[in-house]
Formats: C-alpha cells, sequence, structure tokens
C-alpha cells in the first residue's frame, strides 16, 4: 500500500487505516498523503513532535497539552524555528535539530527537501530503515529516486551515515548493502576510495566485492591507490587490483595491435583522398574487403588470401598515383609502364613524388608483402602479421598521398 501511494496512486480509507504509524509518516514526509486529524492520532508524541519541527505539520493546541512535557517544553523554547527534516526513527529527539552528529534524528535546515524529487529520496530511505521486511523499497526503486537527486542524496547518506549503515545493517545486510550501491554509483569509484581511506567506508569487502563484479568501475589510477593502500600480498583487494591491472595492460596491447591509435582516422582520410582524385573505385573496394577479413575469425589459408588483397591494393595505389601525376603534369614523361609495381615506386622517385628513403621503404613493404615465408606467396600467414602488413600500408599510403599533393603544387611540368 505504501508503494501504491508512492507511486502516486489515491489509497482508500480503508488502505491508509491498514498503514502503520511509521508508515504514515514516512509518507506524509515524502508529500505522498496529507494527514488526517484521525491518523495524527495514531502517531506517537515523538514522531508528531519531529513532524512538527520539519515543517511538515502544525501541531494544534489539543496536540500540543497532550504532548509529554520534556516535548512540549522543547518545542516551546525552539518556536518551532528549527525547520529540519527527520530521517532517524522514533527515539530521535526534536532537540537533535541543531545536532551534525551522525546519531539519527532531525537533521540541519540544509537537509530539508526542496522539491519533489528530493522529498521522494527522503522517503525511500526512510521506508527503507524501517522497512523490517524490505518489501516496500527495491534497490531499483533506490536508484531511480536517488539518481534523480543527486547532490541531496549524497548530502543525506553522509550527514546520517553511521546511523543509516548500523541501524540498516543490524536489521538487514541487503539494506545495507543497497545504501552503499547508491554512494558508489553517485560518488564513483575514486571518491569513495578517498572516502575509505579517510573515515573506512564503504567497507574493504564492499571494494572488493565491486572490483570482481564491475571492474569497469576502476581507472588505472584507482587500482594504483588501491595498491599503495593494501600493502599486504595476500590481502583479496590488492590480488584483485592486480588482476585488473594486469589485464588493463594485455587488453591495451591488445587495442594497440589491433588498431593503434588513430589509425581508424588515417583509414578515412585516405579512402577520401582516393575519392577526391577520382581513383579506381576498386581500391576503396579493396580496403573495406580487407577490415571484413581481419574482422572475422579466419585460419592461416584464409590470412593469406587476405595478403594478396592488400598488395594488390599496394599495386594498385602506385599505378594510379603515377598516372595522376602524368595527367596532371603531362611533361613530365608518359612513356614509363607502371603496371608493375617496382616500377611504379622507381618512377615516383625519379619525378620527385617520393624521396629516396620513402621509395626504399615503399620497396621493403611491397617485398614484405610478397615475401615466400610470410607474404602472398607463403601458403600460411598469421592473423598478426597480416594486420601489421595492413598498417603499414594504410601508414604508407596516406604519406604517399601528400607526398603526390606537394608535388602537384609545384610549379612547371605542366
Amino acid at each position: 500500500m505504501a508503494t501504491k501511494a508512492i507511486n502516486g496512486a489515491q489509497l482508500t480509507a480503508a488502505e491508509r487505516a491498514a498503514l502503520t504509524p511509521s508508515l504514515l509518516v514516512n509518507l506524509a514526509i515524502g508529500g505522498h498523503i496529507v494527514l488526517t486529524e484521525a491518523e495524527r492520532e495514531r502517531i506517537p508524541a515523538p514522531l508528531l513532535a519531529q513532524l512538527a519541527i520539519g515543517g511538515y505539520i502544525e501541531l494544534t493546541t489539543k496536540e500540543i497539552e497532550e504532548l509529554p512535557k520534556s516535548l512540549r517544553t522543547q518545542l516551546e523554547i525552539g518556536g518551532y524555528a528549527n525547520r529540519g527534516t527527520a530521517l532517524g526513527g522514533a527515539g530521535g529527539s526534536p532537540s537533535s535539530t541543531h545536532s551534525h552528529s551522525d546519531g539519527g534524528g532531525a537533521v540541519s535546515v540544509a537537509l530539508k527537501p526542496e522539491n519533489e524529487a528530493e522529498r521522494a529520496v527522503l522517503s525511500a530511505l526512510r521506508l527503507l530503515v524501517d522497512d523490517r521486511d524490505n518489501v516496500l523499497v527495491s534497490a531499483g526503486h533506490l536508484q531511480r529516486v536517488c539518481r534523480a537527486a543527486p547532490d541531496y542524496t549524497l548530502r543525506l547518506i553522509c550527514h546520517h551515515r553511521t546511523h543509516l549503515l548500523h541501524l540498516a545493517g543490524s536489521r538487514s545486510a541487503e539494506i545495507a548493502h543497497m545504501i552503499r550501491t547508491v554512494e558508489w554509483e553517485l560518488r564513483g569509484a575514486t571518491e569513495c576510495i578517498e572516502h575509505y581511506r579517510l573515515d573506512g567506508t564503504p567497507g574493504p569487502e564492499f571494494i572488493h566485492e565491486r572490483l570482481i563484479g564491475h571492474p569497469d568501475d576502476f581507472t588505472r589510477e584507482d587500482l594504483h591507490g588501491l595498491l599503495d593502500h593494501f600493502r599486504r600480498p595476500e590481502h583479496p583487494i590488492r590480488k584483485a587490483a592486480l588482476t585488473l591491472l594486469g589485464n588493463y595492460v594485455a587488453s591495451f596491447a591488445e587495442r594497440i595491435a589491433a588498431e593503434p591509435p588513430g589509425m581508424s582516422e588515417d583509414v578515412a582520410s585516405l579512402k577520401e583522398s582516393i575519392r577526391n582524385y577520382g581513383f579506381n573505385p576498386d581500391l576503396n573496394a579493396i580496403l573495406h574487403k580487407i577490415d571484413e577479413e581481419l574482422e572475422k575469425t579466419a585460419d592461416a589459408f584464409d590470412q593469406v588470401a587476405t595478403m594478396r588483397h592488400i598488395r594488390s591494393f599496394f599495386e594498385e595505389l602506385h599505378e594510379n598515383v603515377g598516372r595522376e601525376l602524368q595527367r596532371r603534369k603531362p611533361n613530365v614523361g608518359n612513356g614509363t609502364p607502371l603496371g608493375k609495381c617496382g616500377q611504379a615506386i622507381d618512377y615516383l622517385e625519379r619525378k620527385q613524388v617520393v624521396t629516396e628513403k620513402l621509395k626504399d621503404l615503399a620497396r621493403c613493404i611491397y617485398s614484405i608483402l610478397s615475401d615466400g615465408n610470410y607474404g602472398v606467396h607463403a601458403l600460411k600467414a598469421s592473423r598478426d602479421f597480416t594486420r601489421l602488413c595492413r598498417n603499414m600500408v594504410v601508414e604508407y599510403a596516406v604519406t604517399l598521398f601528400f607526398e603526390l599533393e606537394r608535388r602537384l603544387a609545384e610549379p612547371g611540368d605542366n
């Protein structure tokens, strides 16, 4: 029934009559119901006083007169000026409005909810702490309402950390875990680890659980910070952090080997240059085919087929570059056959498109692509070698287009 009210549904008189005084208070604080006179009569005096201090109700003269003398005196002295928000249970004293301790009771003015989202957070936490059977607030619901008001949630949890975790943990480890999880997700691993160093919260068991179940929460800096703090070799957190760092290094090496930084941008630039110069569209088709084949699981025989595509691209590229130079600068000489890759490379060096060293590099790459042990003439090729050749050819091709553009911009030979 309480969940029904939280979700915005109207409760019948019979349903409201079935609610416990504690639930009535929680729903009233959350702004889900307005207490009737009959319902207020069911609420114990300490809770009623807290509602008044929190500004949720105004006590009638009759209600004030029926309060125990100690409570009535405290309220009269305070003059209802202490507009706090009660999060603690019925044992909290109204006089604790000024207190900033973790002992429960009313909290400071700064923690009074200012909107519906903050009231929903307060209500959910109250219900969670008071619900012995843990059926009113699910982990999903708690996360949703807390994400809607993250700053308020963190202030509330921080102010009442000891009270919340002790009270919830004494009843249910699951409830305490839900509160820790919300705080972790809102603060992030880095800040929570720093909190642990300062005051021991969240506990090491919870940090270890996140390391195992949610390794993506942690940056490399977080892991190194944990290693600095947990120095005993046998400590579970140290072992888990070392494992994650090892996995990170291995996966980073694999990513670099598979796709070096900037490679995808270079491939895109290369394809654009091929289109802009009007080169044979088969060049881009071959590039696409090479990448498709490298993404698939393939055996060593398939890798040789990919190597053939890489070499075909390399050969076709040099022929197209040579023909573009001849078309744009007719006086450079058109008699050189460009159908053979070695001749095309030498031609580009003679016509100052590439330097001698770049020519040597091109010939070296072509020799590797044609190698009898690894290249197209081999029976088998390894996946790593094939990818290395693809990456070398892409980077060389990008450089070749830069050199072609420079050469075409030079005066003369027209």
